[in-house]
Formats: structure tokens, C-alpha cells, sequence
């Protein structure tokens, strides 16, 4: 089962203070949802979908996000401790 988190955020509607003029986008949210359904069918641990204005107030997503990176650390030193476990010496060839 892999490990990991997901997270998917569809913002449909922007601060248009920020974004100066950008028009509402019509399917970012069902593209996000859309990936959540592709994360869960694929086991990860975790998967969260936030559209709009629940993606831009929510208190946890910042922890989330260190969370994820934590993992994403923990992931990487793993899958290079078993390179290191798999790999042989290969003979130095002659010339």
C-alpha cells in the first residue's frame, strides 16, 4: 500500500484584489475532486479535497502541509536506504 498523503485543492474563484481581473475558472474543483477519487482508488493514507474559500480559511492546512513534507522525507531516505540494500558492487570493467 503506498504511503503518502494527498492533497487536492480546487479553487474555482480567486481573490480578485490579487489576481487582478483573472476570471472564475469553471472545472478546478471537479479536476481536484477528481484526483482525490484517482488517490483513494490507489491506497493512500490520507486524501483531502478543499475548494474555494475552504481551502484558503481551513487552520489545519498548514500542519498538514508539514506533515506531508515530513513524510516526503521520511519516503525519500527510504527508498534510498533500499537502493543501497539491492544494489551490488558491479565488477570494474577492463580495458
Amino acid at each position: 500500500m503506498p504511503k503518502g498523503f494527498s492533497l487536492h485543492i480546487g479553487l474555482n474563484q480567486v481573490d480578485q484584489n490579487h489576481y487582478g481581473g483573472l476570471a472564475d475558472l469553471k472545472s478546478a474543483i471537479r479536476d481536484a475532486e477528481a484526483m482525490l477519487d484517482f488517490a483513494n482508488r490507489f491506497g493512500y493514507e490520507h486524501s483531502e479535497s478543499l475548494h474555494n474559500e475552504q481551502s484558503m480559511n481551513d487552520p489545519e492546512l498548514a500542519e498538514q502541509l508539514i506533515e506531508s513534507e515530513e513524510l516526503e522525507d521520511e519516503l525519500l531516505d527510504e527508498i534510498l536506504n533500499e537502493d543501497d540494500d539491492t544494489t551490488e558492487a558491479q565488477p570494474t570493467p577492463t580495458i
